[in-house]
């Protein structure tokens, strides 16, 4: 009932036909292209070697960070859309992690980064001419969400909000979906899934009213 309520389209069936997903990858250039490190000398035999996967690199090495090469990694698209646990199905087939010194460069204090969390790049909000609105995906040991951030045009952090995602309770979940109209206004609903995934029925579900602004605050009723 919570997601027939506020699904206005199908998140996988947008992505999948409007945006061509980027794949970024923990060990990269700052670009999000694979670096191979291995060489192999003459004396190498490939059919007993493997080249097995490096550990994760969580901040990339005498690559300078630009913000315009940030936003580059979220592909623009077409509104309105809804976020639900399609969309988080939607990411995780088409995006690799991305790598998290980007976040701590642009978006989050260091100190909110740690080896349990994991970021992919959604998309960005169209037609903002004074600003950057950008969707990402986070993954951590609380559980999975969706959050907006804003930015100036010279990479200055705006605003930063929680729009959509489910979040481990002691005794289930608490499922965020939300939809994001033309008018950039997000109406976002908030209901509790049971330990078996069963929903929890309400007379009253949470509803919340935010609205990105001109100038790409991000204002909550």
């Amino acid at each position: 009932m919570l997601i027939n309520n506020v699904r206005l389209y199908i998140f996988a069936g947008i992505l999948s036909k409007k945006v061509k997903m980027f794949k970024v990858y923990h060990k990269d250039d700052g670009r999000g292209h694979q670096k191979h490190d291995h060489t192999c000398d003459s004396d190498c035999n490939h059919d007993h070697h493997h080249h097995e996967e490096e550990a994760v690199v969580i901040i990339p090495q005498k690559k300078e960070l630009l913000f315009s090469d940030f936003v580059s990694l979220f592909p623009e698209i077409s509104l309105p859309i809804t976020l639900s646990t399609d969309a988080q199905r939607e990411i995780e087939l088409h995006n690799e992690p991305l790598n998290a010194a980007w976040m701590g460069k642009f978006v989050l204090d260091e100190n909110q980064i740690d080896d349990f969390t994991e970021f992919m790049a959604g998309f960005r909000i169209p037609d903002t001419k004074d600003f950057f609105a950008l969707v990402y995906w986070q993954a951590s040991l609380e559980g999975n969400a969706f959050f907006m951030s804003t930015f100036s045009k010279s990479g200055s952090l705006i605003d930063h909000k929680l729009i959509a995602g489910t979040l481990y309770l002691e005794d289930g979940m608490k499922q965020l979906v939300c939809s994001i109209a033309k008018d950039w206004s997000i109406n976002r609903v908030e209901g509790i899934l049971g330990a078996n995934g069963e929903i929890v029925k309400t007379d009253d579900p949470k509803m919340t009213f935010m609205q990105i602004s001109m100038d790409g605050e991000i204002f909550e009723n």
